[in-house]
């Protein structure tokens, strides 16, 4: 069964409009109920199994409202464990993560990830969870990790963007023990590389999400705001700043929705180079929208009172999760030139 993009987009919005003046914990109830934590799910687990241009769509709409729901750590975890080898712990998560039980991320890429280290970046929803998947694409490995202070802790990571909680998770000893292991070898490499293409579309799709609500919420300040006895929207300068914005957001979707379309019988190294190019134009378009909304917001962003600042902090963040865009724009280009023939 293949979900209409209008249809998932605009129950999305309604729920998540109504969700947004919820706490974090009645929101995520209500997305469970919803079915969201097995939109990719495999049918053979109950799950809706539907496309990352699905699970994308959500993101956008998640980001409009930048709201504290541990789905995007979910939908990971059902993609890395879905790439693993079939086995009762592999399956047995599935359907517990399926079903909305709490599981721990890191929203960094795979290959930053060392395994050797015992540490596990920039986790989501840890203080949610109780285990974090344990991803390291140097000398492949996926193993779960218990959070319970002894097999795995995590220590918070308090970071500029308040609508997200990150935190660092320390495994005692070089690496998760066999016990905990699920794949290693090829087997968790291909799970790698899924990882990271799911990671820097999610983030790409966040972004852009952001970006259009933020605008969005721009241009009713410049309607209401007046000054000279006019609302500030009838300023010529301010109508184009705005318009350039809204295309600039236009160009970002424009473009994930093309390389979203590109990753059937696409090889993994071709999947990636094609998300980590979608992350790095939508999260650069929006810090642009975000520091651009500061100005024309009057400088009054920063302060508490309104939430304009709430995104720009995260515009900052996402250009450093998955990858940073310099290393998404790095690896893409020496892609190009290898694909270039002479």
């Amino acid at each position: 069964m293949i979900l209409e993009q209008a249809e998932l987009r605009d129950s999305a919005r309604r729920l998540i409009g109504r969700l947004a003046k919820e706490g974090a914990d009645e929101a995520w109830r209500a997305i469970v109920e919803a079915g969201w934590p097995a939109l990719t799910t495999p049918e053979s687990f109950g799950g809706l199994e539907q496309s990352l241009e699905a699970a994308c769509w959500l993101y956008q709409e998640l980001g409009r409202a930048l709201l504290p729901v541990p789905l995007l750590p979910s939908l990971l975890a059902i993609e890395v464990l879905g790439a693993c080898a079939q086995s009762a712990a592999r399956d047995t998560w599935i359907e517990r993560v399926a079903r909305g039980e709490g599981i721990a991320m890191s929203l960094l890429d795979p290959t930053t990830v060392n395994a050797e280290s015992g540490v596990l970046p920039a986790v989501l929803s840890a203080d949610r969870a109780s285990h974090a998947l344990f991803v390291s694409a140097a000398d492949p490995m996926v193993a779960l990790v218990a959070l319970d202070g002894t097999a795995g802790r995590a220590a918070s990571r308090p970071t500029w963007d308040t609508t997200r909680a990150l935190s660092d998770v320390r495994v005692p000893g070089p690496m998760p023990g066999d016990g905990s292991i699920i794949a290693r070898g090829a087997t968790a490499a291909s799970a790698c590389a899924a990882l990271s293409t799911q990671l820097h579309f999610a983030i790409a799709a966040d972004s852009i999400g952001a970006a259009a609500a933020l605008l969005e919420q721009t241009v009713e300040h410049l309607k209401t705001r007046r000054q000279f006895d006019r609302p500030l929207a009838s300023f010529q300068a301010l109508k184009h700043c705005c318009a350039d914005l809204k295309v600039t957001i236009q160009a970002a979707e424009a473009l994930l929705a093309d390389h979203l379309s590109r990753l059937e019988g696409a090889p993994w190294g071709e999947r990636l180079a094609l998300a980590r190019a979608a992350k790095s134009i939508a999260s650069s378009a929006f810090r642009e929208v975000a520091e651009e909304a500061m100005q024309l917001y009057g400088g009054m962003s920063m302060s508490a009172e309104h939430n304009c600042h709430l995104f720009l902090k995260r515009a900052l963040l996402n250009e450093q999760l998955a990858s940073q865009n310099d290393a998404c724009d790095l690896a893409v280009a020496t892609m190009s030139t290898r694909s270039t023939p002479e």
